[in-house]
């Protein structure tokens, strides 16, 4: 997975969970804060390809869902959180 595609999904995952998180920000913490150029159409095209990568993962199409005019959020149903040590991989309840 591409760098920025990526940071978005890192963004989208610490930011997103049960939240609306708006364009604006998204850009700004993750095209600008990197020194790329940001754009909505750019945004829109990467979204797109996040979800494609994902639906190859068996992610569901509406993981990462669009409120018109708001913003992006993660719908926490499709998410365990995990964590990792030495000893295995172990589901964590929230």
């Amino acid at each position: 997975m591409r760098t920025t595609k990526m940071k978005l999904l890192c963004y989208l995952l610490e930011k997103a969970k049960n939240k609306i998180v708006s364009r604006e920000e998204l850009l700004s913490n993750v095209w600008e804060a990197s020194s790329l150029s940001s754009s909505y159409p750019r945004l829109l095209q990467v979204i797109n390809k996040l979800k494609e990568d994902l639906k190859y993962l068996e992610v569901p199409s509406e993981f990462i869902t669009y409120y018109r005019g708001i913003g992006y959020s993660i719908i926490c149903t499709h998410i365990l959180n995990l964590y990792f040590n030495m000893d295995g991989c172990y589901e964590v309840s929230d």
